[in-house]
């Protein structure tokens, strides 16, 4: 079952027209999971993607306080993961460099195994663009994010938490990804996917898109519950370009068997 994270961009009308051939060139997906989209884009993207879908939906951030984010989890009829029931849509914290909040969107889904909860997310930016600037600001909306799964969160439960997290290197180095699977860690027995498969490739930003004197960077990942690490069959940052896709990002796809 391939999860497909992708961080749009709320500008980016054309990608419906090209999703479906996108899409194909990943593998397929089962679970979407999108980042910086309006609720007619939502739509317009579901649509392209073909098939039916279960979704939750909710708030993600105010660009600049004119253009509503919005983030959304569609899961896939017929698949092993199935009746995919919104949990909540929980605020993580003000965000510095936009009016309004920053959100975590929540919803479970059962399996064969019981319920899974899946969580996605968008923290604050790295604006303005200097490094590190930001990472107060996104410590802080971890550890809401934490307190909100471990409120929500059933005894036992698996999580796969996913999103655009805006970490970003300090001198070259991981500092905040790897305080971020730390705490998480300690917390919520999660794992940094990438960082667990020695596969930490940078997903932003897309190529032939400017990098803001940032330079490459580790934003869009997923964490899973440790024991389900083992269920975990691939992880694939898909190297799209600018010109490609529409999105500064690259989209990150997470393979799971369920049935393993």
């Amino acid at each position: 079952m391939r999860f497909f994270l992708f961080n749009i961009n709320v500008f980016n009308r054309g990608l419906p027209a090209r999703l479906p051939a996108l899409l194909a060139e990943a593998g397929g997906a089962d679970v979407l999971l999108f980042n910086e989209v309006t609720r007619g884009l939502m739509r317009g993207l579901v649509n392209a993607a073909g098939g039916r879908w279960e979704t939750a939906d909710g708030r993600s951030s105010h660009f600049v306080g004119i253009v509503p984010f919005r983030m959304s989890i569609h899961v896939r009829e017929g698949i092993a993961l199935h009746d995919l029931e919104p949990v909540a849509s929980v605020l993580i914290g003000p965000s510095i460099s936009t009016i309004g909040g920053r959100y975590a969107l929540l919803a479970r889904g059962r399996w064969s195994g019981g319920t899974a909860l899946l969580a996605l997310t968008h923290l604050s930016p790295e604006m303005p663009f200097l490094p590190g600037a930001r990472f107060a600001v996104r410590a802080r909306q971890i550890r809401a994010l934490v307190t909100h799964l471990q409120r929500l969160r059933a005894p036992g439960e698996p999580v796969v938490l996913a999103g655009d997290f805006n970490y970003s290197k300090h001198a070259g180095q991981e500092v905040e990804q790897e305080w971020a699977a730390d705490f998480l860690g300690r917390e919520l027995d999660l794992v940094d996917v990438a960082r667990e498969q020695g596969a930490r490739a940078d997903t932003w930003p897309a190529r032939g898109h400017f990098d803001a004197g940032l330079g490459p960077q580790r934003m869009d990942l997923f964490y899973v519950t440790r024991s389900w690490l083992p269920r975990v069959r691939a992880l694939r940052v898909h190297e799209w370009s600018w010109k490609h896709s529409g999105s500064d990002h690259m989209p990150v796809s997470l393979t799971l068997d369920l049935e393993a």
